[in-house]
C-alpha cells in the first residue's frame, strides 16, 4: 500500500499525509501529476488523502469514506424520534459501547452521540484505515455528529482476538453487525462491500462477547439471518424492514 495526496494539494496537506504514513506504517509517495493509472505502478493498493475525503483505490474497486445513513439518523433522533439501533443497545450516558464490526462506523458514531465511550473493531485494513482518518477529515452538515466522530477509538484487530484480551463486564454493550449479502442498498455499502470482511460469527466469538458484556449483546443481521436463533438472541421484529436486531442480556 502507498499513501498520496490528490492531483491539487498544498504543503499542508502534503506534510500531513507524510505523517499519516509515518503513523501507520505507509510508504508516502510523490502525487505531482500522476494519474491513478500510473500510480498503480508503484502498488495496486493506494491511499488517497484530501482536505475533506479519504478515498482507497485497489483492484477491486474504489472505496470512498461516508456516514452513510448516521447524519439522516441523528436529525431524526433530534426531533425526537425512535431509533432501532439506540433502541436495541438501550444506551445509557456512562455506558461502553465495543462495536466489533466498524465499516463506515454509522452504527458507532450513533453511540457517540449519545455515550462519550465508543470502541469500534475494524479487521480489514483498508477499510480501517480509510474510515478512521475520513472520520475526522470529513465535513459533517451536523456540529453534534462532528463531536461524536471526535469520540471514537478504533483498532484494526479481529473480535475474537480484542474480546479474548478483554476483562470480564469491561463493557456495558457488544455489539455485532456483520456483512451479509442481503444488506440494505446504499451507495456507501455498496462500495465497501468489495472489500469487506464476510467472516461468520461463530459460538466462541458470542461466548466472548457474552462474558465482556455487562448488560447485553446486540447483534444486527438480515431479518431471515439463521445467527439469531443459532446464538439465542431474542430477535426484535421490524415489520417492513431488512434489517432486525436481536438481543442477549448478559445482565
Amino acid at each position: 500500500m502507498i499513501i498520496t495526496t490528490p492531483l491539487k494539494y498544498d504543503a499542508a496537506l502534503r506534510d500531513e499525509t507524510i505523517e499519516l504514513g509515518k503513523k501507520y506504517n505507509i510508504e508516502f509517495v510523490e502525487r505531482y501529476k500522476q494519474s491513478v493509472k500510473q500510480l498503480k505502478y508503484r502498488s495496486n493498493d493506494i491511499l488517497v488523502i484530501g482536505k475533506e475525503k479519504v478515498q482507497y483505490i485497489s483492484k477491486e474497486g474504489t472505496f470512498t469514506y461516508h456516514p452513510n445513513f448516521a447524519q439522516v439518523r441523528l436529525r431524526r433522533i433530534l426531533k425526537g424520534e425512535d431509533d432501532p439501533f439506540l433502541e436495541a443497545t438501550n444506551l445509557r450516558k456512562n455506558d461502553k459501547i465495543l462495536d466489533c464490526t466498524m465499516g463506515l462506523a454509522s452504527d458507532s458514531l450513533i453511540a457517540a452521540h449519545v455515550t462519550d465511550s465508543v470502541t469500534s473493531l475494524e479487521s480489514v485494513r483498508s477499510i480501517y484505515l480509510t474510515v478512521s482518518i475520513g472520520l475526522i477529515k470529513y465535513r459533517y452538515t451536523l456540529q453534534q455528529l462532528e463531536k461524536a466522530s471526535k469520540r471514537l477509538t478504533t483498532y484494526n484487530v479481529d473480535a475474537y482476538s480484542y474480546l479474548k484480551e478483554q476483562p470480564e463486564n469491561s463493557y456495558d454493550v457488544v455489539y455485532f453487525d456483520p456483512m451479509y449479502d442481503e444488506a440494505v442498498q446504499s451507495e456507501g455499502i455498496d462500495s465497501l462491500k468489495q472489500h469487506a470482511n464476510y467472516a461468520n460469527l461463530t459460538e466462541e466469538i458470542i461466548e466472548e462477547a457474552k462474558r465482556v458484556a455487562a448488560k447485553r449483546v446486540v447483534l444486527k443481521a438480515h431479518y431471515n439471518s439463521p445467527l439469531f436463533k443459532q446464538f439465542g438472541f431474542m430477535q426484535c421484529i421490524r415489520k417492513n424492514t431488512v434489517s432486525h436486531y436481536g438481543v442477549l442480556l448478559t445482565s
